[in-house]
Order: C-alpha cells, then structure tokens, then sequence
C-alpha cells in the first residue's frame, strides 16, 4: 500500500486506542449502509424492550420468552456494567416470576428506567476504558472486547436520541466542531478545549491549533469527553418546518406541535427572519414542535416523524386533493427563539416552485376552518396522553396504516410491507404444512401444522438464505482481495501468501475455491487492516466446522424473531429508536428478498406450486443438513 494511503487510514493500528477509533467509525459507517444486512443495534436494552413488549402487545409465547431469557443470560455474562447493576433484579425475574407477564413488565420498566438514569453508561464507559488501558495486546479476544463495549455505547447514545451521524465522531472530536474526511476543521466555536480564537492571529492558525489538540488527546480525555458530552448536551429545542398543503390564516396546536401563519405569530428572534418575514411569508404555513432533552440534529428526526404522523392522520380525514406534507430542505432548530442550527441553507429553489405550479398548489390548499373544524377528534387521535377504549384504539390503528398505505417510503412501511410479503408467502395449507419439519427449541421434531406460523418462516428463510450463504459467501471476499492486489495490494498481502489463497489466477480462469477458503487463517495473520482481520476471522469460523454455520444460522432465527416483534409494535403505533426501525427495514427487505428470488426462479424452473415449491426447499435443507460434514468437505476439496 502506498505511503500516503497508510497515512490517510491510520495504519498500521498496533495498539487498543487507535483501534477503538476505527472501529467505532466503521460500526457506525455500517450502521448507516443501506446495502448492509448483517449488522445490528445491539445490547440488553433492546432485548428487555423486546421481552417487555412482547408480553405488553400480544400472546406471547413461551419459546420467545425463553428466546429473551438466553439473550439475556448471554449478556449477563459478557456485559459486565450490566451484571454490575442489574444481576439481582435479573436472576431475581427469572428465578420467581418469569412466567407472570406483570412481573415481567414491571421489571423490564424498572431496569430500563435506571439505565436511562445513565448509570449504565458510565460503566459501559468504565469498562471500555478498563478493556483498551489493560494491554497493549492486539489480539482477536481483546478486539471482539472493544467492540462489544462500543456496540453497546453506540446503542445506549441511540437510546438517548442522539443522531448517529453526530455519535460517529466522537471519538476524534465533539460538537459544535465540524471536520472533513481527513480531519481537518471547517467549523469550530470561537472557544474550544481551553484554546481561543482572538489568541491567534488567524482563524487559520486557530484551527490547526484545535487539530493538534484533539489528535494528541489521551483516552481518558476522550473517554471524558464523550461522557461529558452524553450527559450535558441535551437540552430543550423548537423545530420550525414548513407545511404544505394548508393554505390561509391559522394559529392551532395538535396535542403540541402548533401550525401557525407568520402573519399572527413569530417564535424566531434572529435578525435574519426571512422564514417569517420574507414576500412569501403570507402565503407560509409553518408548524413549531417542541422536542425536548435531545440534540439539535437529533431534534430535527424527532421533530419531522412527529409532525409526518399528525400529517397522515389529517389526511385520513381531509382526502385532501394534494398531499400534505412538509419542507425537508430546510429546517430550523430554535432555543430560546434564536436559531442554533439548520438542516440545509435557503436558497433561490426552495421555496419558489414553478409559478403555475405553486399558484395551483395554493388554491388547492385545505383552509385552516376545515381542519380547526375536526379538531377536537383530531387532538383525540393524536394525542399520546389519551386513555383510549379498544375500539377508539382499533380505529385509530386502522386509519394509520390507511394513511400509511399511501406513501410505502420509510423504513417502518419497508419493514411491514416486507413482513407482510413474507408472511402472505408462507402462508400454505395443511396439507403442505404437514410435510415440512420443524425443530423446536427442546430438539422435538415435529410438523410445521404443530408449531407456529414464525417456527415456518424461520424454517424457510433459513433453508433459503443459509445455503446461498454456505456455497456463495466466500465469494465476496475473494473478489475484494483479488481487487485489491491490483489497486497497489491495499491490504498488504505477503508474495508468497498470495498464491497459496488462490489469488493468483489470470482473468478467465476457474477461481480457486478450496485454496481460498483453506488458506483463510494465513490470509487473516497477513492483512494490514485490524477490522478486516475480524472478518476474515469470522467466515473462517464459518468454513471451519458445524458450530460457526449453526452460530450464524440462529443469529438469522435471532433477526427473524426481532422483525416480528417489531411488526408488533409498529403495528400498535409503540415508538422505538429511528435507527433500530432503518437496520431492521434492511434485514426485511433482505430476507423477503430472497425468498421471492428463490420461489420465483423455483417456479420458472419447474412450474411447481408455491406449497410445493415451499416443501422442496425445505426437505431439501434437511438433507443438506443431514451430509453437511460431506457438503463441507467437497467445498474445502473441489
């Protein structure tokens, strides 16, 4: 690899502090990735929600339960800030009242409201510091270490509403400073880390003297700074957005987000109030949410979900002739009426549309009078603090997924609409049910019309996606390093390592699969780049034996499990974390992805029906099962 590319990345990485750095960017870049299936938000946190809604929402069943209780068993062990703090009530749950669904949601409640003291936390933080100052070994133990205790911070920030785009910079600096790519500050305050701007004689030099700072920051001044951060940069926030498709004079509040015209009222002091009081300020109606005990950015998603659900609700009631929506460009983040942040700038676009379009938009405008009219059942619908009757509730269910309906464009309709599709597909007769077996959790065998409807799912997303992934997920891999040796050997790969792992071959040549999944352990001790080792790592268990393909395989029943549950609560309009709803909406959109492909292929194939289709597949995987340790040996030999 070039110089100036290990310069750039910051390898080598031969120590715990620089490797903790990378790797939290990396978790979060994953996170963020669209196109990435295999990650998730992770943690005790998560699965107490889960546990608690699952008893609160719907009959649960005892294998979920005894699913949570493993779960959580697991990070009882492995989590020490947890077991620190909250073994006694645990093991006191488990012990004496796990089969009482008051006692259970009464001791979820009670721990995560402690953790949301932020207690936990702070030891999270205590023991990724204890994990990082222990040794200046690098080994896979002390990584996979590391990177549990930043998964389970990353998670409890999201928890605490901050945005991940703001957490995934954490570690190299805080807010208000804004970096590029490479470090170097765009945006800084005129006071940061004790250094002041009229101390220098350019903004220029002030800046390079805050760089130096934070790259020679010591990890506890890092690990303090992210505390301090947690706790102290919350605060209480009004957001003004733009809304469209309402037209006139008004000055209402649903529940609490106000829909107001500038012409009667004004919540921005600044100077620069063009929102408010530009031309086309009569013309503007604007809604003010407040969001308290957030970030400004953070603020900003809270805000705009809250006001899409008042949306669609009016307009389950107006059918209006456009849509009513609101102005993602730009967003205003108000405290104390003076602007400290903003979601995109103004310019000359935004608001000025098409002349005939937007004088078209404005007469077709619902009037204040129509929506003030409902308003009383509105504030009833919207309204989080109503004590609504059963009926009241299954409408207002209803006319959300009416409205939701309309518009299939964010994660929450991505997931439910996949899980729907999912589900409408496995949904065989009893004849086909009876030819396919399941495993149970206590190792019965026994017939998919004796378990439940998520048992057969599970049975065949697993027999779909985990054979693709045993015959195919080597591939991947080998295509990247291969790629690599061309772009100046990126990773680093010894001469004599490269054609032992079959990365040798010329174009048009058969690709070595045997070599490269034998050679995986050498290629692993090779590599230039720590967190790539993790992954070599992993497919290595997974090639390895049984117990790395039976590990990955219950971590796909874990997903399925987890988007059921989280079909039941948004379903019940329960609120999670934006971020855990986009992650599982990609593992939805995975999962019912390839079973469509498969049946579909299936079916052109061989014209089967989609019952038999459905029993093909999953004998078929039980065979595979059957000869795996032949399976595996022909892909390590062939």
């Amino acid at each position: 690899m070039r110089k100036e590319y290990r310069e750039l990345l910051g390898l080598p990485i031969d120590n715990p502090i620089d490797y903790w750095i990378k790797y939290w960017e990396y978790y979060i870049e994953r996170l963020n990735d669209e196109k990435e299936k295999d990650v998730e938000l992770t943690g005790p946190r998560l699965i107490l929600e889960a546990l608690r809604g699952e008893v609160q929402f719907h009959n649960s069943t005892n294998y979920n339960r005894e699913l949570f209780k493993d779960q959580m068993n697991y990070w009882k062990k492995t989590d020490a800030a947890f077991s620190k703090l909250f073994s006694k009530e645990w093991n006191s749950l488990i012990q004496n009242h796990f089969n009482d669904e008051v006692k259970i949601q009464d001791c979820c409640s009670a721990i995560i409201s402690k953790m949301n003291e932020g207690t936990y936390f702070d030891n999270l933080i205590e023991c990724l510091n204890d994990t990082i100052r222990n040794t200046d070994e690098l080994s896979f133990d002390r990584k996979q270490e590391i990177n549990r205790y930043t998964e389970l911070l990353v998670s409890e920030f999201v928890a605490n509403n901050f945005s991940l785009e703001i957490v995934r910079s954490l570690p190299k600096f805080l807010p208000p400073i804004i970096c590029n790519e490479e470090g170097m500050i765009l945006v800084a305050p005129k006071e940061y880390m004790g250094l002041k701007r009229e101390s220098f004689d350019t903004e220029k030099d002030y800046y390079s003297a805050i760089e130096k700072s934070l790259k020679n920051r010591t990890l506890m001044e890092r690990i303090s700074g992210m505390k301090e951060f947690f706790h102290n940069e919350r605060d209480n926030y009004t957001i003004i957005i733009e809304v469209k498709g309402i037209k006139g004079i008004i000055d209402y509040t649903f529940d609490n987000i106000n829909f107001y015209s500038p012409l009667v009222k004004q919540y921005i002091k600044d100077d620069n109030n063009w929102i408010e009081t530009d031309a086309d300020a009569n013309k503007r109606i604007l809604a003010a949410i407040p969001v308290e005990n957030c970030v400004p950015a953070s603020a900003i998603t809270i805000a705009c979900d809250k006001l899409q659900k008042l949306l669609e609700l009016l307009t389950t009631y107006f059918n209006p002739t456009i849509d009513l929506s609101y102005n993602e460009e730009y967003i205003l983040v108000l405290k104390d009426g003076n602007s400290v942040m903003s979601k995109s700038f103004p310019s000359e676009n935004i608001f000025h549309d098409e002349e005939s379009k937007k004088t078209r938009d404005y007469l077709l405008s619902i009037e204040p009078s129509e929506i003030i009219s409902k308003s009383e059942t509105i504030n009833k619908m919207f309204s989080s603090n109503t004590n609504c009757d059963e009926t009241f509730n299954a409408l207002s269910s209803a006319r959300y997924w009416y409205a939701k309906e309309r518009k299939p464009t964010n994660s929450e309709d991505k997931l439910l609409f996949s899980w729907i599709a999912i589900e409408g597909i496995c949904s065989i007769d009893d004849d086909a049910k009876e030819k396919i077996v399941i495993t149970t959790d206590s190792n019965k065998i026994v017939s998919a019309n004796e378990s439940n409807k998520i048992d057969l799912i599970s049975k065949i997303a697993k027999a779909i996606i985990m054979t693709s992934l045993f015959y195919y997920d080597w591939l991947d891999y080998y295509h990247i390093f291969h790629t690599s040796l061309v772009n100046d050997n990126f990773y680093d790969i010894p001469q004599n390592i490269i054609p032992l792992v079959g990365l040798d071959v010329k174009e048009g040549e058969t690709i070595p699969r045997a070599a490269f999944i034998n050679g995986l352990t050498r290629l692993e001790k090779s590599l230039n780049d720590e967190i790539k080792k993790n992954e070599i790592h992993d497919l290595c268990s997974f090639y390895k034996s049984r117990k790395g393909f039976n590990e990955r395989e219950q971590q796909l029943e874990k997903d399925i499990r987890m988007l059921y549950f989280l079909r039941n609560m948004i379903v019940h309009n329960a609120t999670y974390p934006k971020a855990t709803i986009d992650i599982y909406a990609r593992k939805a959109l995975y999962i019912a992805g390839a079973i469509i492909k498969k049946l579909q292929i299936g079916y052109a194939e061989t014209s089967m029906s989609l019952d038999d289709l459905l029993v093909d597949i999953s004998n078929n995987y039980d065979m595979f099962l059957q000869n795996f340790e032949s399976e595996l040996q022909k892909i390590k030999s062939s």
